[in-house]
């Protein structure tokens, strides 16, 4: 889910800048906080995915088509914070007037009414300087006292004995901040600056700690789930290890660590310095102690201390002791068993999928890793897997956010193959048919893998109801798929990140098994057996005749959410949605996938519902993954932005 910070031309930019860290640093993992522009709230079906709406200190909306869907967001059940600002609440079909001035028809636009009650709140907006002037003394709700707070003069009136209010501070015996119900949903405003951290005089750790507790209880009575525990805010070494039975490659998959005592590695167009020791070395083990307590931490991640980045290579079969997070013992276990049930072998010059891997606890990301340090993937033979318990700088397709919460699968997948031209942009179809089949294994899920179905292109869903209720649908996990030409080969980089078991808000694997069952997916076996899974259905893929998804077409679209058997509109027919590509919007259906090019192929809902328009083929519209995106919930396959 989204916490959402407005970024109109109309906000303090200060105000903008200590909100989104100070909400990204509380609320990550469990939530992606991010702006969101004036036209994005028009023009993008946001609501669906948005825990909260933030408004952080700003002048005077200007009119827009926004506030209505604002109103509506809110009113229709959803949660706003407003910050550095003040709020009007009239009862009945009075009028208010104070505060900030008279009242303004600008103003009065974003206001929110309650039915029951005929009540309503208007937030109003900062008028003063870009930065407060002067700072007061809170008293919060607990009783506990915060000084230095940055305040502007923002004014909360006509609160004391609104129904469904909560005062959450006071300035003297005056409101400083409140929670109300309103209609169906839920806002917040706070006049003093809450969100900027303490500074100068008043910069103590207690008070940092109180104004980040204050933030905590206002967003916890908004209904958002707010992390625990201690945050790992830097890298951690990473263990390049092999298959216990596999010695023999490890020269291999690292050549110049054996062929030339790499020990330092820094090329030019990489972004990262990396450092190579032994595994279990002195020197190694120092580092590694240096690093754990420089990661745990309560303050926000600083990349400057980031480098340099340090790789222990595990000589002779020798593996972390440490299983916290992720048993690499365990994993290759898993893995030579799920291959064995596969049917899979390997030769002495080259090995399995999963069969060499990078494990760490915390990177920037598995992704960046290797995809922003070319010279550094070029030393790595392929298949190489690594995987990450947490990841600091997560990346999704396009510009998105990937979370990085406790029980998240997340890894990528670095080959080496000969050149296939448009073919390429099957392998995210196939990893995801991967992730599906792994899930129905008896090593994972079971018959409940079942309801883990692929939304195209690249996105998992769990089905946990009717298959014909979008709201019934959980996303689980996405793929992400990077490539690079070398000569006569492409490196393909295939980033995934899976809820295996991640605890609510966020949904996950473990959670679709029935309350009280005995055993649930491990983080281990989900690994090796996608890995086995894939290895399969490459080989399927990627014959010495060429490549082609044909074999495989039938499987997946069994798997995924747009035919018949899931996902169904009322007609139970193929997936009827909206096409915003065109001019005027066009309605549609999806038929399936283009065997050449890996379209989306879709039918013009005019032509009538059917496999063909009687044409030759003419009356298809077929779509790029690359170029498009869909919002499942909305029905909408729009322009990729």
């Amino acid at each position: 889910m989204n916490v959402l910070v407005y970024a109109g031309p109309e906000v303090l930019q200060a105000s903008l800048k200590h909100t989104l860290s100070s909400l990204g640093s509380i609320l990550a993992p469990h939530y992606t906080v991010q702006s969101i522009s004036r036209e994005s709230l028009v023009s993008h079906p946001w609501s669906t995915s948005c825990a909260l709406l933030v408004f952080p200190g700003c002048y005077a909306l200007t009119p827009s088509p926004s506030i209505a869907l604002v109103k509506g967001y809110v009113e229709n059940g959803g949660a706003l914070l407003a910050l550095s600002s003040g709020a009007i609440y009239t009862s009945g079909l009075g009028f208010s007037y104070g505060g900030l001035g008279t009242l303004s028809g600008r103003d009065a636009a974003l206001r929110f009414r309650d039915p029951s009650s005929n009540g309503s709140i208007r937030p109003t907006f900062n008028p003063g300087p870009e930065s407060a002037d002067s700072s007061v003394a809170l008293r919060l709700d607990s009783g506990q006292e915060l000084q230095g707070v940055p305040y502007n003069g923002a004014s909360i009136e006509g609160f004391e004995d609104a129904n469904g209010t909560q005062i959450l501070a006071k300035i003297g015996d005056e409101i400083a901040a409140i929670r109300s119900e309103i209609s169906k949903g839920r806002v917040a405003v706070w006049g003093p600056s809450i969100e900027v951290p303490s500074s100068g005089e008043t910069a103590s750790s207690a008070a940092e700690t109180s104004r980040r507790a204050a933030l905590r209880d206002t967003l916890t009575s908004l209904g958002l789930t707010i992390p625990s525990g201690v945050s790992i805010s830097s890298p951690l070494p990473q263990y390049l290890s092999v298959a216990p039975d596999r010695q023999d490659i490890l020269p291999q998959v690292i050549k110049p660590y054996f062929e030339s005592s790499l020990k330092v590695l820094k090329e030019r167009h990489d972004i990262d310095t990396l450092h190579f020791h032994d595994a279990g070395s002195d020197e190694a083990n120092q580092l590694l102690l240096v690093a754990r307590s420089r990661s745990i931490s309560t303050a926000p991640p600083d990349p400057s201390e980031w480098q340099p980045k340090h790789i222990f290579i595990c000589k002779d079969g020798a593996l972390p002791s440490d299983k916290t997070y992720f048993d690499i013992n365990l994993y290759y276990s898993a893995l030579s068993a799920a291959r064995t049930a596969s049917g899979l072998s390997s030769s002495a010059n080259q090995w399995g999928m999963g069969e060499a891997l990078l494990y760490t606890e915390a990177v920037t990301s598995t992704q960046i890793m290797f995809d922003s340090n070319p010279g550094f993937m070029s030393t790595l033979g392929a298949p190489l897997l690594s995987i990450a318990s947490h990841q600091l700088a997560g990346r999704g397709r396009g510009s998105n956010i990937w979370l990085s919460p406790s029980g998240c699968l997340q890894f990528s997948l670095l080959l080496r193959v000969p050149s296939m031209g448009a073919k390429i942009v099957f392998v995210q179809y196939l990893f995801g048919l991967a992730v599906a089949e792994a899930c129905r294994d008896e090593g994972v899920l079971g018959d409940v893998g079942t309801q883990v179905r692929l939304k195209w292109p690249n996105d998992i869903y769990a089905v946990l109801g009717d298959e014909k209720d979008m709201k019934s649908m959980k996303k689980i996990g996405g793929i992400l798929v990077n490539t690079r030409s070398c000569g006569n080969e492409t490196e393909i980089i295939i980033g995934c990140g899976l809820n295996v078991l991640t605890e609510a808000p966020i949904f996950s694997l473990a959670q679709l098994l029935p309350a009280g069952s005995a055993t649930k997916p491990s983080m281990e076996r989900t690994a090796a057996t996608i890995m086995a899974k894939f290895e399969v259905l490459w080989n399927r893929f990627s014959t010495p005749n060429g490549v082609s998804f044909t074999p495989l077409m039938d499987l997946y679209l069994e798997r995924w959410l747009h035919s018949a058997s899931a996902a169904s509109d009322k007609l139970g027919s193929d997936q009827l949605v909206t096409l915003t590509t065109t001019t005027p919007h066009q309605a549609v259906r999806i038929v399936g996938i283009t065997p050449d090019y890996g379209l989306l192929r879709t039918l013009p809902e005019r032509t009538g519902y059917g496999h063909g328009s009687g044409d030759g083929g003419a009356g298809w519209i077929d779509l790029m993954p690359d170029g498009n995106s869909f919002d499942i919930m909305a029905g909408l396959i729009k322009p990729k932005k």
